[in-house]
């Protein structure tokens, strides 16, 4: 569906992101590593319907296997601003979206 290119293209974001010289940590640990992937995925989607409660389920649903409920709010942070940014851009964007 639509979904499929803004997951990726934000999953993506967040494997870059991981490999930064800042963000080490994320990329030296396995597990966190994965949280930031869900967390991108969960973006993706909540940017692509506007929907960041979705987002995050369909993050929990396609990304893990087991999924710590202390970072489901990380996911949903990320969810909203990446709802938020997409609906700025989009509104601030070309004529023709307008």
């Amino acid at each position: 569906g639509k979904e499929g290119p803004y997951v990726h293209i934000s999953s993506c974001v967040a494997s870059l992101l991981c490999q930064l010289p800042f963000f080490k940590r994320l990329n030296s640990d396995e597990d966190l590593r994965r949280q930031v992937l869900a967390a991108g995925c969960a973006a993706g989607v909540s940017a692509t319907f506007g929907a960041p409660v979705g987002g995050v389920i369909f993050s929990i649903e396609v990304t893990s296997t087991y999924y710590s409920v202390s970072h489901m709010w990380k996911a949903m942070f990320t969810s909203v601003c990446g709802s938020l940014v997409f609906r700025i851009s989009r509104d601030r964007g070309a004529p023709c979206y307008r």
